[in-house]
């Protein structure tokens, strides 16, 4: 079976990204990684990402020490991820629980 990474790109998410995760956390195909970066200048989404820390191993947060803007936010997680499949996804989106699965098809 191929390995799935989500490459996440945060900016401000603290009031979405628990959501996001959770939508990712339940798909029926769940991620081998989930890979966060903030490009936050604070840091409230990394708050907001810490329950899930540990919760679950396969999700990873880095937090950037200089804004980037969402382009090269979403560059650096592509290259922090591992998996042959990597899908890109903002912090305010809920996946369908059949998304990872259907794509992997």
């Amino acid at each position: 079976m191929s390995t799935v990474s989500v490459a996440l790109a945060a900016w401000r998410g603290e009031k979405w990204i628990g959501a996001q995760l959770e939508s990712l956390l339940a798909q029926e195909r769940v991620p081998d990684e989930i890979v966060i970066c903030d490009d936050s200048p604070d840091s409230l989404t990394g708050n907001a990402v810490e329950p899930f820390l540990r919760r679950d191993s396969r999700i990873h947060y880095h937090r950037n020490l200089v804004r980037l803007g969402i382009c090269r936010n979403f560059e650096a997680a592509f290259r922090r991820c591992t998996g042959e499949f990597i899908f890109p996804a903002d912090q305010d989106d809920v996946w369908d629980r059949g998304k990872v699965a259907r794509l992997c098809r």
